[in-house]
């Protein structure tokens, strides 16, 4: 059909923009990378670990650490390797293999915690003043139960609230609260959360809480598609639970109020899980 010129035409209300790659200025959006690698779980083969020539006393103390895990499915089973030479711990180390928690304690005692490739199973390290290994024992649990002895010993039910500086707006008001559910943690799910990243706080009032909740005695990290950083505080049972992106950066920023964080305990079916990959991994290792 031929236009008819005489014919008015309204004018195209939307610019036509070029697509395509070298059409695209400086003011592109620009995507932040995705993470490449995740950790998953490879439980060592048994030839391999015999090729590394182990004696027969530590898979013999493994094999009795399972049995026990078996006779008590819920834990805690706890079994020291004191009687093991440096290279049997260490093959032990390389038969459970590491998991997602690592932790350390400051006080009342050097501490040095490692979760294994197992969920529930903790390698837990006691040092001495000197540096030199105190107890070296692995636990079947939930949770590492040095970490809450930790955290209660270097924690108090009652704290004088801070002077509030200059540009402070809500910071007093997060303190009265804290002040008043410290101590009133339990062991099944937090009592009282506080999220940081949605309440409006002035830097001013991030640092008066920084300074207030002291220094951690008790550092916890679990690495993941991601990593979360758990620390606790001079009130009791008032733990700083912080996320973070595969970037690095920080996501949520949380107070929680419990005797330990959930994110650090294994749950009832990663125990279940864990006895029935180490009946293979022990089926495996009669091979």
């Amino acid at each position: 059909m031929i236009p008819n010129p005489n014919v008015s035409r309204k004018p195209f209300p939307l610019p036509v923009v070029a697509l395509g790659p070298g059409t695209q200025n400086d003011d592109a959006p620009e995507f932040p990378q995705f993470p490449k690698e995740m950790h998953t779980f490879t439980a060592p083969h048994g030839w391999m670990l015999r090729e590394t020539g182990c004696s027969e006393a530590a898979v013999a103390w493994l094999e009795r650490f399972f049995q026990a895990i078996a006779q008590c499915p819920e834990g805690p089973v706890v079994a020291a390797v004191d009687e093991l030479s440096e290279p049997q711990r260490r093959w032990i180390e390389d038969a459970f293999g590491v998991g997602e928690v690592v932790a350390q304690t400051a006080a009342p005692f050097s501490l040095r915690v490692r979760e294994s490739a197992f969920p529930g199973i903790w390698h837990e390290v006691v040092l001495g003043a000197d540096g030199a290994v105190v107890r070296d024992e692995w636990r079947y649990a939930p949770y590492s139960a040095k970490l809450v002895d930790a955290m209660t010993a270097t924690s108090h039910d009652v704290c004088t609230p801070p002077q509030a500086p200059t540009g402070v707006m809500n910071g007093p008001a997060l303190v009265e609260e804290l002040r008043h559910w410290a101590g009133k943690g339990t062991m099944g799910h937090a009592v009282h959360v506080l999220n940081l990243t949605l309440l409006p706080l002035t830097p001013a009032d991030l640092q008066m809480l920084n300074d207030w909740l002291g220094p951690p005695m008790v550092a916890i990290a679990i690495r993941s598609y991601g990593q979360c950083r758990v620390a606790s505080t001079r009130l009791r049972d008032v733990w700083r639970v912080q996320y973070f992106n595969s970037m690095d950066a920080l996501i949520l920023d949380t107070i929680e109020v419990t005797r330990l964080p959930e994110v650090v305990r294994a749950a009832p079916e990663d125990l279940a899980l864990t006895r029935s990959r180490l009946a293979d991994y022990l089926a495996e290792l009669a091979r």
